[in-house]
Order: structure tokens, then sequence, then C-alpha cells
């Protein structure tokens, strides 16, 4: 009775509950936001910048040399006789196709190593094709290098020169510089496909 009492005691303003101005109600509890996990900002990705950058720079110019080399003692060894096998072309194809692998993996982490790499041997490429007469010269004047380096520079020399004039090093440039591309807008795409998901409470 003395509740009741008390209750109805009380002024109409005092039964009243107060609202915003706005006629809006408070914040919304943490517990009801669907974005609660994205206020904090993007993370740092600097060091899978990093480490991407790293392995393509590493794996990027071995994985060229051994499928051309490979590639060109399969070649040759079938051109002389086509029951033959070179078993060291296949071991540097097999050496190819794995760090292949791995560059296509780091390029899971990051783009930007694939987008730098494709771009490098792009550029190579397409001096190549558009001043070859200078690459020749320059290309030239640096001979001592490969020199240096007995057969494996003779091997680097050829193979460069071949896939230069032939246009593939600029494919290849081409073509990492599109898996860095697809890489990024498929990452892109995933965040806001968990966006979508959050909104709607999936």
């Amino acid at each position: 009775v003395g509740a009741g009492a008390g209750y109805a005691g009380a002024t109409e303003e005092d039964r009243t509950t107060t609202l915003p101005a706005d006629g809006t109600q408070g914040p919304v509890a943490d517990e009801d936001d669907p974005f609660r996990d994205f206020d904090e900002g993007p993370r740092s990705r600097a060091a899978a910048h990093w480490w991407g950058i790293l392995i393509a720079l590493v794996f990027g110019p071995v994985t060229w040399y051994l499928v051309a080399d490979g590639g060109e003692r399969v070649s040759y060894a079938l051109s002389q006789n086509l029951e033959s096998i070179n078993v060291m072309g296949l071991v540097e194809l097999g050496g190819g196709l794995l760090t292949l692998v791995i560059l296509l993996m780091a390029a899971r982490w990051s783009s930007v190593g694939s987008i730098i790499i494709g771009s490098i041997g792009a550029l190579i490429g397409a001096a190549f094709l558009a001043v070859p007469q200078i690459v020749d010269d320059f290309l030239s004047s640096q001979s001592m290098i490969f020199d240096r380096l007995g057969q494996f520079g003779t091997n680097i020399f050829d193979h460069l020169v071949a896939d230069g004039h032939t246009g593939r090093l600029l494919l290849y440039g081409v073509a990492f510089i599109f898996v860095g591309v697809v890489s990024h807008g498929a990452r892109r795409q995933g965040r806001r496909e968990e966006r979508r998901k959050a909104a709607l409470g999936l």
C-alpha cells in the first residue's frame, strides 16, 4: 500500500521519462552496434607489405630463371631426341613451379610485392621492345658482371635477351601486376562483405 501511495503521490513530471530534446533515444548499447568490431580502424599491414616485397624481390628472379633455364634444357633435349629426358631441366621447372606458388601465396598477404616485381619486369621488357639498341649497348657495357659468374652468368644473359626480345618478359611483368591488383581487389571486397554481413546480423 505504501508503494502504491508513493507512486500516486508522485507528480506527472516525475513519472514521465525524460527524452533528449531531439526526441531520439540515448546512445545504442555496444552489443546492439553491428559495426563495433570495425570501430578501432584498420590494423597496420606494414609487416605484411614488407614481407611481401622481400619475398617478391627474392623469389621473382629465381622463378624466372628456373622456368627459363629449365624450359630451355627440356626444349633442347627434345629437339635432339623426342624420347630423351633432361632430368636437370625437369628439376628446374619443378623448382620454378614451387617458387611461383610461394609468390602467389605471398600475394594473398600483400599485393604490393607482386605489383612492384611486376612493374620492374614490365619496364625492362618494354625497354627491350621499345629501345632494343640502347638496352643491348647497356648489357654489353655490363658484360664483365655476367662473365664473372661463369656459365651461370652466360645463361642469365641469354635468357634475359631471349625473353626480352620475344616480349615474354613484358608479359610476365604485366601478369604479376594484375595478380597484385586482383589480390588487392579481392581483399577489399572481402572486407566489404564482412561489413555487410555484420550489418544484417548474419
